[in-house]
């Protein structure tokens, strides 16, 4: 009896000590659908751990798992720094050290920068493969998807493929945002785990967040390490509270080397690491993405196989997250693919979650 009150009492006092004006989120969540002509959405606010919002529009409930596109990023990279806690890779690992195999086959010359590319440079976008290599690798699934279903895109084939593509990295040192460069990040995660990328990673970072049976969007998935996870909209605030970096999480280098913005600007103040943006503010710290699909293809093994789908999520210095999916057009609408107003949107969910 006396657990069962002191049960009674942590509730109460849970559902009282919350900041969040619900009526205020769902007036946002509305509005920002309205603005943006979105019929099917998801919203899910945290405060402190504690999910204070959750709401679905149009064909999804909020607790449906979806893709969550380059949100996908912080899993593969936080998975790589488990490794490198590990110690079976490095941030100075170049990829001829782990991709070796891939990198012979596609004949890449012996004195190609590309074999230097390191693990670090990959995880904050300054490997100078940018958007021809990002060109490239999705040609290759393209063509793929026209004669094997989705399940059955063959990574490593687009991987050789690519690589064989790149005639110089211009851009390298610089920040170049890659999906590419991702796309190998996960093949070295492979090669040094042994072990399949997607069962290492949701071993290593998804399990221990509290998020069981993850895996890849059973006809999205191919797009693997740079976007191909499937997450509700908890797990992935769970993940993100989880990610914030303790040392015996990730290990004391990588911790230390998260949260320096050296040689890891983007638009300074905000940064990019560790697969996610990080931007100052004053003393810590908020991290954001935003990811997005945009696929309309008619193969002649599979039919229609279109996306218009985009997801963010971000969390504040004061443990205040959101996640959010849309989709955002239609088969009979391709064209549309409009820009969501992420930054207006975080920032009224975090005003009404803080009254």
């Amino acid at each position: 009896m006396r657990h069962a009150l002191l049960a009674a009492l942590i509730g109460l006092l849970a559902s009282t000590s919350s900041r969040a004006d619900e009526a205020a989120l769902d007036s946002v969540f509305s509005d920002w659908r309205g603005r943006h002509r979105i019929d099917t959405a998801i919203l899910v606010v945290e405060d402190r751990g504690r999910i204070v919002f959750e709401k679905a529009s149009g064909t999804r409930r909020a607790g449906d798992r979806v893709l969550i596109s380059s949100l996908s990023k912080a899993i593969t990279a936080s998975c790589a720094a488990v490794l490198i806690r590990d110690g079976k890779l490095r941030l100075d690992t170049k990829l001829e050290a782990v991709l070796a195999e891939e990198i012979n086959a596609a004949e890449v010359a012996a004195d190609s920068p590309l074999r230097t590319v390191t693990v670090e440079e990959l995880m904050i976008h300054r490997a100078g493969l940018g958007r021809d290599a990002d060109r490239a690798f999705g040609a290759v699934q393209r063509r793929q998807l026209d004669s094997v279903a989705p399940s059955d895109v063959d990574i490593r084939a687009a991987t050789v493929a690519t690589l064989g593509s790149v005639m110089s990295l211009a851009s390298r040192g610089r920040y170049d945002y890659s999906t590419f460069g991702y796309v190998l990040l996960g093949q070295a995660i492979e090669r040094a785990s042994g072990e399949p990328y997607a069962t290492v990673c949701a071993r290593t970072v998804l399990t221990p967040a509290g998020v069981a049976n993850a895996g890849l969007d059973p006809v999205w998935g191919f797009r693997y390490a740079a976007g191909g996870w499937q997450l509700s909209g908890r797990e992935y605030l769970a993940f993100l509270r989880h990610m914030p970096l303790s040392a015996e999480w990730v290990g004391a280098t990588v911790a230390q080397w998260t949260l320096d913005p050296a040689g890891k600007e983007s638009r300074a103040p905000v940064f990019y690491s560790l697969g996610i943006l990080v931007r100052p503010t004053g003393g810590s710290y908020e991290i954001l993405h935003s990811g997005a699909l945009a696929w309309n293809q008619h193969s002649r093994k599979n039919g229609l196989l279109y996306n218009s789908t985009q997801a963010y999520a971000a969390r504040n210095a004061d443990g205040i997250g959101l996640f959010v999916f849309g989709e955002f057009c239609f088969p009979d609408n391709p064209g549309c693919f409009n820009d969501p107003g992420w930054s207006a949107l975080s920032r009224q969910v975090f005003e009404a979650t803080r009254r």
